[in-house]
């Protein structure tokens, strides 16, 4: 019998009369062949002693199971909260997962992603990518991938090739400005990490700034005072804390004000009630995300995609590219964050 190397796949196909293709659908027991594909691919592969090679999937039971990739720690509950929602969409439909964790800001993105397929999973979800832009190759690796991968994409720049989750937080900055501006705010400011750092904060300064421009505030009564985010579990608090220092400093007159996230937010809380500022008599406040805001004195009004819609979105995506026909075309499905009224506007 032949060592696998010495005969290929496109031997096969051409033996059998069918596409590259049909040969993978055959050896990876994936999308339809009709009875009569599937007869002449088995003799194509008797005859010349195909064998595929030791980590190829055919070689192998097939496991319904779905990769997760996060980060080895979190800052706040996201990354948790992300994880266990996944679990259940996905076993609600009959999919098991694993979790993977690696430092992406160290480890590059292709050899992590190796590291899983061989764990046998049959797609990975990427939730959080603290990078700003994909290389060439991570696109061409992510385009190319038989064990499909789905993103959560927050780039400023858009990904065609590959499947993506893309979350509008442009046009949720946009929602909240709206809603201060209804409420009679006209000193605005943002805060969030530098924009050059952090693609969600720039995405979000980027609908701030355009809902401004449209709604022909001037440039003297919005500002933007931006803070990095501390590394390692020191809490987004005391970066948001420091950013309100700064603006208030600045424009003591805000009277609107949106958050980069409700964690990042309870510092600019801390910093008003040192300045004996009413929330929501003297300013009003929105935040993105609801981890903590119903819990912040007074509840913050926030604006975000629920973890259950991106969950629900990813494994719904997973499980249709398991068909390789569908794999051909790359996915973008594009989430609006929706505001949820609170006590702070």
């Amino acid at each position: 019998m032949a060592r696998y190397g010495a005969i290929k796949m496109s031997e096969v196909a051409r033996r059998a009369g069918v596409s590259g293709a049909a040969v993978s659908r055959y050896l990876n027991d994936s999308g339809y062949l009709s009875e009569e594909k599937r007869e002449a691919i088995h003799q194509a592969i008797e005859e010349l002693g195909f064998i595929p090679p030791a980590d190829h999937a055919s070689r192998y039971p097939r496991h319904k199971t779905f990769g997760i990739l996060l980060p080895p720690f979190t800052h706040n509950s996201y990354g948790v909260e992300i994880k266990a929602e996944f679990t259940r969409q996905a076993e609600r439909a009959g999919y098991n997962v694993l979790d993977h964790y690696a430092d992406l800001s160290r480890t590059p993105l292709c050899p992590v992603l190796d590291e899983m397929r061989r764990s046998r999973v049959c797609g990975i979800f990427v939730p959080m990518l603290p990078m700003m832009t994909l290389t060439e190759d991570e696109v061409a690796y992510l385009r190319d991938s038989e064990v499909p991968v789905v993103l959560i994409s927050e780039f400023a720049c858009s990904y065609p090739q590959i499947n993506c989750i893309h979350l509008e937080n442009g046009e949720g900055a946009v929602i909240a400005v709206r809603r201060l501006l209804a409420a009679g705010c006209r000193h605005l400011a943002y805060l969030g990490p530098p924009p050059d750092r952090n693609k969600a904060s720039a995405q979000k300064l980027a609908g701030f700034l355009a809902e401004i421009e449209r709604a022909g505030l001037p440039a003297d009564q919005c500002l933007t005072a931006f803070e990095p985010l501390p590394p390692g579990n020191v809490p987004f608090a005391e970066a948001g804390y420091r950013a309100a220092r700064e603006a208030f400093d600045r424009m003591p007159e805000i009277d609107g004000l949106l958050g980069w996230s409700d964690a990042y937010l309870a510092g600019v809380l801390w910093r008003l009630a040192e300045l004996d500022k009413r929330v929501p008599q003297d300013v009003k406040v929105i935040a993105f995300h609801s981890e903590y805001s119903p819990f912040l004195c007074p509840p913050v009004t926030s604006v975000e995609v629920p973890n259950a819609q991106e969950c629900a979105s990813a494994v719904e995506l997973l499980i249709r590219l398991q068909d390789p026909a569908e794999r051909m075309i790359p996915r973008q499905v594009h989430l609006c964050p929706a505001l949820t009224e609170r006590a702070s506007v």
